[in-house]
């Protein structure tokens, strides 16, 4: 599906997400309408931020630990000063015409849809952004409509879209490369990015997961405490509905539907108190998780090969004008987070003749990237200078 980006000026945005996934997508999302996005990972964080700088725009989700969506939105409403009056969009993986009602007796202004869709996304900065913020609307909404009639009269044939990174991925059961794109803006880069922090949030909750399996016993579970006097945190069903919650999103952002769908099953057990589901299912989804993303992770090292040209090319001699000209090029690569490129252009710097200090700014701008730190890569870049 063809997607409709509105850019903006001077827009700032707070997004609000307890999980580290799910904050990353919506500022990949939303970095490519050029707005200035700041991120927090709690409601009382977000009170914090929003006391101390100006919002055109609050987006939370609905399901936080301690506070939620709705309770946040509830504490900024009753902030003193202009700053109560930011307009407030709560993510929901339910349907809006179920629960806008509801959430706007709490303050909320509108709702959106989990996995973000990036044309409902232009749709909201359309309705809540000021329009002298805006970089020709009014374009923007004639392409909506006309992407609208076109889906009214599409025949369901799906577009080819050639990515190296989904030739990787095509084995892997159950993943829709091209719904992962779709959400990752068409963009290989972003979605490479999702996947990689993905697997570590996903491994980390599917850890969880097991352990609670395993100390649950068909008849007790719940949550389970500390047999050896000492405290730590406990995990128990409410942390289970959370995670659920969070897999849900995760896998439907990256193209698993079977997968999110299982994880919603998980959720709404907990919520029903149906302990016998979660005996009988949770471990099968633990398993099922497990070696999807097993794959996943071997899919996407074969991929990262491809990125890092061979190591053991020789050193090659550089002027001063290509080296400078070498540093701008990787630059322009650093603020559109191509990563390809900039990995490319940066082990051809490490190879060219540099003194200690340059070389070094050089190999930590290499360890930035695979990180994925590009203030830091950006940072290094200009310490390492011709000499």
């Amino acid at each position: 599906m063809q997607q409709v980006i509105v850019k903006t000026h001077d827009t700032r945005i707070l997004v609000v997400d307890d999980n580290e996934v799910n904050r990353m997508i919506a500022q990949t999302i939303l970095e490519q309408y050029e707005v200035r996005v700041d991120l927090a990972e709690s409601g009382m964080e977000a009170i914090d931020k929003i006391k101390r700088n100006f919002y055109d725009l609050v987006i939370l989700d609905y399901l936080m630990p301690s506070m939620d969506g709705l309770a946040t939105a509830q504490e900024i409403r009753q902030l003193p000063g202009d700053n109560s009056d930011v307009s407030i969009v709560v993510f929901t993986a339910n349907h809006p015409k179920e629960t806008l009602e509801v959430f706007r007796r709490t303050g909320v202004t509108d709702v959106l849809l989990k996995p973000i869709e990036p044309n409902a996304l232009t749709r909201i900065l359309l309705r809540y952004i000021p329009q002298s913020k805006l970089i020709d609307p009014e374009e923007a909404v004639l392409e909506l409509e006309e992407l609208e009639e076109d889906n009214a009269a599409a025949t369901g044939e799906t577009p080819e879209f050639i990515s190296h990174l989904c030739q990787f991925l095509k084995e892997v059961d159950g993943l829709d490369c091209m719904t992962g794109m779709f959400y990752a803006m068409n963009d290989e880069d972003n979605y490479y990015r999702v996947l990689k922090a993905s697997l570590e949030a996903v491994i980390t909750m599917s850890k969880r997961l097991n352990e609670f399996c395993q100390h649950s016993p068909a008849h007790s579970l719940g949550k389970q405490k500390s047999t050896s006097g000492k405290k730590h945190s406990v995990y128990g069903l409410e942390e289970v509905h959370m995670d659920a919650h969070a897999l849900k999103g995760i896998f439907a952002s990256i193209g698993l539907d079977a997968l999110s769908q299982a994880a919603a099953e998980i959720e709404r057990a907990v919520e029903k108190d149906d302990r016998n589901y979660l005996t009988e299912q949770l471990p099968d989804l633990i398993l099922w998780i497990d070696q999807v993303f097993q794959d996943i992770d071997a899919a996407v090292r074969q991929y990262e090969s491809l990125l890092v040209p061979m190591k053991d090319e020789p050193s090659q001699s550089m002027c001063r004008e290509d080296y400078e000209e070498l540093i701008e090029d990787t630059l322009m690569h650093v603020a559109r987070y191509e990563i390809e490129a900039i990995l490319n252009n940066l082990e051809r710097l490490k190879r060219s003749t540099l003194d200690p200090v340059s070389k070094e700014n050089i190999e930590k701008a290499i360890s930035a990237a695979h990180i994925f730190d590009y203030r830091m890569i950006e940072e290094r870049l200009k310490l390492a200078e011709y000499r």
